[in-house]
């Protein structure tokens, strides 16, 4: 049995999954009326300031005018609530996952901060990690009826599945990663699940649509597939010439910020990433900007206050500041015609690195050296250099990264 075989479980019978034709996957379906916004934070790895990001961003929310909550959806080790100097509370969001609590607005309560409010994890339990899926349709739900402009979810790290479903459930879905190469793999890896995760929901919906036919074609194609670059060639010719892969699966991309960054080889990571996305899956994650590494963003944590209240001024901060108002561009659609152009600029460009497992490449032989990073425009320094090449050392299969 080939890899996607395995993972869209096609030897299964599945549970028809309500997926709408475009856009993100909602497991409740499509969302009876238009109003909160769902912002998700996630990111592959623990540690990497996901949690800052979010309560940063909903603070810039609020101050936007917006009526905004965040809810501290991190199952197993929820800490939001520090962020905003709160102490632990119940019932908090457990309560209402365990249906302890019917009325998912007994659980919110102030940060101090006008116009933003908070559903904490504080008190969760050790057994709240594991979540199904009717609880997640719960909460879909149950958030989606509130009565705020933007909710945002701070979510676990990693890939678990009521993650990567938390984040298609979302309107607009963040990544945080830093520079260092344990991050960025575990960034890829959840951008992989992420997009097989959408494909699986797509192809078992009981919902007919042009989308899960081609899918369904590019499967047919050669039962025999086992990597994403091999399915994705067969996408591309069920697509049809008139149909580029990004005008289909448009709605399953996201958004990047890169955390923490220090040196000015970092700052080439996140365009690098949000080339290889587009090249390896057809889909956009769109780089909102860096973070750069400042002490002030300690000092807020210590202070238990959002960065951009206590210290607006900070580099830190008006790099968040940039990311957010990115982002509110993007939504509102006034930045998607920049957005695009940084996608697929030079795409053409590439450089050679091994990713094997990553993007399902068969391993073998040594590593080439890195003859093909001196390739393209731009010469990745030796530190950046070291962060690509250490995903995956030696062997031959080789996948592309645009340069």
């Amino acid at each position: 049995m080939s890899f996607l075989s395995r993972f869209l479980g096609k030897n299964k019978k599945a549970e028809p999954e309500k997926a709408p034709p475009s856009g993100r996957l909602s497991i409740v379906g499509k969302r009876s009326r238009p109003l909160s916004r769902i912002w998700t934070v996630g990111g592959g790895k623990g540690g990497v300031g996901k949690s800052v990001v979010a309560a940063n961003f909903a603070t810039l929310l609020a101050g936007s005018g917006r009526r905004t909550l965040i809810v501290d959806a991190d199952f197993g080790a929820a800490n939001l609530h520090t962020l905003f100097g709160i102490q632990g509370s119940n019932p908090s969001l457990s309560s209402f996952l365990k249906s302890e609590v019917a009325d998912i607005r007994r659980l919110i309560t102030g940060t101090g901060i006008q116009k933003l409010d908070i559903i904490t994890g504080a008190m969760d339990s050790l057994n709240i990690a594991d979540v199904d899926a009717s609880s997640l349709m719960r909460l879909q739900r149950a958030i989606s009826e509130l009565d705020y402009d933007h909710v945002v979810l701070d979510l676990s790290p990693g890939t678990s599945s009521d993650v990567l479903d938390c984040f298609l459930m979302s309107d607009e879905g963040i990544l945080v990663t830093t520079p260092e190469p344990t991050s960025i793999e575990n960034t890829y890896r959840f951008m992989k699940c992420l997009f097989l995760r959408r494909i699986r929901a797509i192809i078992n919906s009981g919902e007919p649509g042009r989308l899960k036919e081609t899918l369904k074609a590019a499967l047919e194609r050669d039962p025999r597939i086992g990597t994403v670059s091999e399915f994705m060639k067969n996408f591309k010719l069920s697509a049809g010439s008139g149909s580029a892969p990004e005008e289909i699966l448009g709605g399953m991309g996201g958004h990047l910020v890169v955390n923490r960054t220090r040196l000015p080889e970092d700052r080439a990571i996140g365009p690098h990433m949000q080339r290889a996305c587009m090249s390896y899956f057809g889909v956009r994650f769109n780089h909102l900007g860096d973070i750069g590494q400042d002490t002030s963003i300690e000092d807020s944590v210590r202070a238990r206050r959002p960065l951009v209240r206590d210290y607006p001024g900070s580099p830190a901060a008006l790099s968040l500041v940039s990311c957010f108002r990115k982002l509110s561009s993007i939504e509102a659609g006034k930045g998607r015609q920049e957005a695009d152009k940084g996608a697929y600029a030079d795409m053409n460009q590439r450089v050679n690195i091994d990713y094997y497992e990553l993007l399902d490449i068969a391993r073998g032989g040594s590593l080439r050296g890195g003859r093909g990073l001196q390739e393209g425009n731009i010469r990745p320094g030796r530190r950046l250099r070291g962060h690509l090449l250490a995903l995956h050392p030696g062997g031959e299969g080789r996948a592309y990264l645009p340069a």
